[in-house]
């Protein structure tokens, strides 16, 4: 539930952190590379399917189906599964209510060997979808792997760019595939982005398509293993089979490949994180975190953190509670590989806005002490009551825009309360706090589950003041979100 009025917006954003935090679910999936994932909406999940360890031997390809819901993971067991695989491509289709899988490699001794097969997850099963065409067949290769794949909401079709073709040295052409849930089709833009694989894609529905950054374009110099990496960002529209390459203003981001990059909705941004570079000196895992705004590049890592050690060869995705979940990888490109689980952007937040109106000791404020973390108390602090009062009352409400008064803020002066008194919360429920020389401690207990993440709660403070207008005094209103 996100209901917000601009400057509640504006201030939970100043507030927010966004940070990396490690979440210690009670079951995961073994350490692996390169899993596929992507959010299943409509099951408020994130479902991951199979990874590999090559480090191992012999290595390993996982061909196991998992689901995170926020807070734990948990296997599942569908009566048919795709094949086990690493480096495919994975997204959901909105329009259709299904994930999308498409080709990966498989581990051997000597390298790897391809796939060019698409399977949909209904939300219980599996199932192979017979395409007409494939995206191996229509660039005469047996399948591909490390290939970029986002959903566009706008043209309704899931787009697929780049990708390997033969082991980690020869990119796809520079053809842009489009899956309608029937059939994979080449189009025809006018311009494309160089050829490359492992470039970050995400859906972007405020640029009209999907969002392209960087890549790497295998056995071309000057890289220590020939590769030459990218810090380009296009927009592809399948509506107008258009790609366009954009320019930011200001600083860019690294060149490097394997990042993550996700649409942020709650905060109308994109995410991209890590990933590596490729010098003349080495090849150089990245830990750094930055946010486009669709003008601009922001170097986000002094706020937002990062996950511990730089990481490459993980699987990031969107997940329950507008968060983004980052998985496995390692700290070299053949292991060891991690089991952690790192999300980012459900951080528990919190922040005051509005303002209260005076009474015999000053102006009420109300103030968190600490942040709405799931299954703990979340502490307001109300300052400059009355210091006659014994009890204060704490209103609160599930929204900031509207309530049985009308829209918010509500002027509470017809009410006989002063000029400056202002509701600032719906006041859906009212309780009673103790108080003492002036001040109090409110705690609410937020609840615990995953369902409740991102979830939004506001508060106000008031209580019976002699020397108030109307004879009672109000605080400005506090606006948190429940997370970790």
């Amino acid at each position: 539930m996100r209901i917000h009025t601009t400057f509640v917006v504006l201030a939970l954003a100043s507030a927010a952190t966004a940070q990396w935090v490690q979440a210690n679910p009670a079951n995961q999936p073994s350490a692996r590379m390169e899993p596929q994932m992507a959010l299943h909406q409509s099951g408020d999940y994130t479902l991951l399917f199979g990874g590999a360890d090559v480090g191992g031997f012999p290595p390993t390809t996982f061909g196991d189906t998992w689901a995170w819901d926020g807070t734990d993971w948990s296997q599942l067991s569908p009566a048919v599964s795709p094949p086990g695989r690493y480096f495919g491509g994975m997204v959901y289709d909105q329009l259709r209510d299904r994930t999308v899988l498409y080709g990966g490699l498989v581990a051997t001794f000597f390298g790897a060997n391809y796939l060019d097969d698409t399977w949909e997850w209904d939300g219980a099963n599996w199932s192979q979808v017979t395409t007409t065409n494939t995206p191996g067949g229509l660039v005469g290769n047996p399948g591909l792997g490390e290939v970029s794949m986002a959903y566009d909401v706008i043209g309704g079709a899931t787009v697929l760019f780049g990708g390997e073709l033969f082991q980690g040295i020869v990119p796809m052409p520079a053809v842009t595939l489009e899956y309608d849930g029937t059939n994979w089709t080449q189009t025809a833009p006018a311009v494309s982005p160089p050829r490359r694989s492992q470039a970050s894609m995400c859906s972007a529905p405020l640029l009209g398509g999907v969002l392209l950054f960087g890549g790497t374009n295998f056995n071309n110099p000057p890289g220590p293993n020939g590769e030459i990496v990218w810090n380009d960002l296009w927009v592809y529209s399948a509506q107008n089979d258009t790609w366009t390459q954009l320019n930011p203003t200001g600083p860019l981001p690294p060149a490097r490949a394997g990042a993550s990059l996700r649409f942020d909705a709650a905060a109308q941004v994109y995410v991209m994180h890590g990933g590596y570079d490729s010098t003349p000196t080495g090849t150089t895992p990245l830990s750094d975190t930055w946010i486009f705004d669709g003008t601009s590049w922001t170097d986000v890592t002094a706020t937002y953190g990062a996950p511990t050690a730089p990481r490459v060869r993980f699987a990031t995705a969107d997940a329950p509670g507008g968060c983004d979940v980052y998985f496995g990888g390692g700290s070299a490109f053949f292991g060891p590989f991690t089991d952690e689980t790192w999300i980012q952007g459900c951080s528990a937040e919190s922040s005051t806005y509005g303002a209260g109106c005076p009474g015999s000791n000053g102006t009420p404020a109300l103030a968190p002490s600490n942040e709405p973390v799931l299954g703990t108390n979340f502490a307001l602090d109300a300052s400059n009551l009355d210091p006659a009062a014994t009890l204060a009352f704490m209103s609160i409400g599930f929204s900031n825009t509207t309530s049985s008064l009308g829209p918010l803020p509500a002027a509470l002066a017809p009410f006989g309360l002063g000029a400056t008194c202002d509701l600032w919360t719906s006041a859906d429920a009212t309780q009673l706090f103790a108080v003492s020389g002036g001040t109090g401690t409110y705690q609410f207990g937020v609840p615990t589950g995953a369902g409740f993440l991102g979830f939004e709660v506001f508060f106000q403070a008031a209580s019976i003041d002699a020397g108030a207008t109307g004879g009672i005094a109000v605080s400005n209103g506090v606006g948190g979100t429940f997370g970790y």
